[in-house]
């Protein structure tokens, strides 16, 4: 009997604590952005997970009210419990959506250790 409630414990400490994570950053390596011909302007991002405990890279997109600015901030799910330790790519296409005519600028990770700035033009 003490051993099932013994299980039955480790098993529940274990369920509540596999819920557990933060939410990071995600290290970004290199920004691409490419205009459709349908004036849409879509963003090639790559970069990395530092290990096994970051989920796929989820993106988060803000426009600015004024001007031809846009926010991109990519982000995961990052475990706390122990995980494996390799370094996995990623690489991602965002739609910005079709846009009017001039020139773009496009901040990924703003205000991060990771920003990079890429402008398009669309003619």
């Amino acid at each position: 009997m003490k051993l099932l409630f013994c299980l039955v414990l480790m098993f529940s400490a274990a369920k509540l604590q596999a819920s557990d994570y933060t939410i990071k950053l995600v290290p970004v390596q290199s920004v691409m952005g490419l205009v459709t011909s349908e004036d849409a302007i879509k963003l090639r991002v790559q970069g990395y997970l530092p290990n096994g405990c970051y989920s796929d890279p989820k993106y988060r997109i803000k426009r600015a009210k004024v001007g031809n600015d846009f926010f991109v901030k990519l982000f995961s799910k990052v475990s706390n419990l122990p995980c494996i330790q390799v370094i996995r790519p990623y690489d991602i296409t965002i739609n910005l959506g079709v846009v009017d005519e001039g020139v773009y600028r496009i901040t990924v990770q703003p205000n991060s250790r990771w920003e990079q700035v890429e402008s398009v033009v669309v003619e």
